[in-house]
């Protein structure tokens, strides 16, 4: 069934946001969230993996990588509830297939065009 043109116009800003949301999310899980899993990996128990498995004890790695975990984490939190709401009455969409499209669970506004682009 294709989508009237108010439905379009709709869908339309609603994958918009998701193309704008996709490369910062991306540069946040890379550039703040993995650096700082790693950074706490290696400073406490990422010796074990090491030969001679010992673990470490490095707050000075430990402390920084929980902090950029932690930054990460609430970045992404504000990103998703920025970008993946309904452009008709705001309401959050979770990440989920609906078949054969997406569609606003508060306003039942069609959000997609098929099953390829509703997550």
């Amino acid at each position: 069934m294709a989508p009237t043109q108010s439905e379009q116009v709709t869908i339309e800003e609603f994958q918009q946001r998701l193309r704008e949301l996709k490369p910062q999310w991306n540069r946040n899980m890379l550039f703040v969230f993995l650096p700082g899993f790693l950074l706490c990996g290696a400073g406490g128990p990422g010796g074990l993996l090491l030969p001679g498995g010992k673990a470490n004890d490095n707050l000075w790695l430990i402390v920084p990588g929980i902090a950029l975990c932690a930054i990460g984490l609430v970045r992404g939190a504000i990103l998703l509830l920025r970008y993946r709401r309904c452009p008709q009455c705001n309401r959050f969409q979770n990440s989920e297939w609906r078949i054969p499209y997406r569609s606003c669970m508060g306003c039942g506004v069609r959000l997609s065009i098929s099953v390829k682009d509703s997550t």
